[in-house]
């Protein structure tokens, strides 16, 4: 089935919600924008956050606790995390 809604942007200017929503920037700025990225994950939808310096890895869990980890994929220091948003 192909792609019927795809965007890119800023996720501040974010209009509707996605079935896969991702973010590769470092995670003081994840958790900055945390909010509108769990606003654009459509309800059982993923979303996926790449950039995240190990030693930032627990600050990311913290603010997105209330999602589903579904996955995390280490590469050296990297971290990404593969979440779920419940609905």
């Amino acid at each position: 089935q192909p792609l019927r809604n795809i965007w890119e942007g800023s996720v501040t200017s974010a209009k509707e919600q996605y079935d896969i929503v991702t973010a590769n920037i470092v995670a003081d700025v994840l958790r900055m924008i945390a909010k509108d990225l769990k606003k654009s994950t459509k309800d059982n939808g993923l979303l996926i956050l790449s950039g995240i310096i190990d030693t930032k890895e627990s600050s990311i869990e913290e603010i997105f606790s209330d999602l589903q980890l579904i996955e995390t994929i280490a590469k050296n220091e990297w971290r990404t995390k593969i979440y779920r948003k419940q609905g």
